[in-house]
């Protein structure tokens, strides 16, 4: 609610709500300008609420004009990694994730390529909700599934264009996520918050506890089991229910963690 600015109407005549989360722009993050973004701005989705430091912290700019003075541009602007998140049925109907593929292979490949990041795709998790459309997703096992065909297809699709030491890297949360509804259905509940969609603080540290072993080839420091709400002390904003993880569940999650980021662990439901 604290996100919410606005409602416009769209081209189709579809009322729509505006949100800033102050993201910053793929190319703003990658290239360190976005020369389009006033004009793909129409609707305010870049909108500053003083907190966003891409669009309009002053400090922001003169660095990006410093660096943008200076012609090898490429050299000083680098990325590591950048992580991809799709939404997730758009991954598990084919028919949707099409307008994905193109965008990764003619729009971010390019991006990619030119600053050198590798991609991390996130393998997105499933769910089973009743707030909506769940038509041809049978159950959270088979909707698991359909995703992770849409991880491949993500992974092609970027492969295709970028070089092979760019080969692009799957985060596999839903894995994580679908390993805790086999093994342990009751914690996999609190992996949600009250709509059974969205991650809960738990399923947000699963999430990085997924995310920091795929990066860095080891799990975070231990400590953070045992006081997980410290992690959360500078969140921009926390939804649902703010239940934390106790210590033996936040070492249950690192435990999933370690097995599906390093050792290659598959749920039993995607085992061919």
């Amino acid at each position: 609610e604290e996100a919410f600015l606005d409602n416009y109407t769209n081209s189709y005549g579809y009322n729509e709500s505006i949100y800033d989360f102050g993201y910053c722009t793929v190319a703003q993050l990658l290239m360190g300008y976005d020369e389009i973004l006033e004009y793909g701005n129409k609707n305010k989705a870049y909108y500053n609420d003083g907190k966003n430091p891409c669009i309009m912290d002053e400090t922001y700019k003169e660095y990006v004009d410093e660096i943008l003075s200076d012609n090898d541009t490429e050299a000083l602007i680098n990325w590591d990694y950048v992580v991809l998140v799709d939404q997730t049925k758009r991954m598990a109907i084919e028919s949707a994730r099409k307008e994905t593929i193109y965008a990764l292979a003619n729009a971010y490949g390019p991006l990619l390529n030119s600053s050198g990041a590798i991609p991390v795709i996130v393998d997105t998790h499933a769910f089973w909700s009743e707030e909506t459309n769940m038509t041809g997703l049978d159950s959270v096992e088979y909707f698991q599934s359909l995703i992770y065909d849409g991880v491949e297809d993500y992974v092609n699709a970027l492969a295709n264009v970028l070089p092979d030491w760019q080969y692009p890297v799957v985060a596999p949360i839903g894995i994580a996520y679908l390993t805790v509804y086999e093994e342990r259905p009751r914690i996999w509940k609190k992996l949600f918050i009250d709509d059974n969609m969205h991650s809960s603080v738990h399923g947000s540290y699963l999430f990085a506890c997924v995310l920091y072993a795929t990066l860095y080839g080891h799990l975070p420091d231990k400590r953070t089991a045992s006081k997980a709400e410290y992690l959360f002390a500078d969140s921009r904003k926390l939804v649902g229910r703010l239940e934390y993880p106790s210590e033996s569940e936040a070492y249950y999650y690192r435990n999933v963690a370690r097995r599906v980021a390093l050792r290659g662990y598959v749920p039993n439901s995607m085992r061919s």
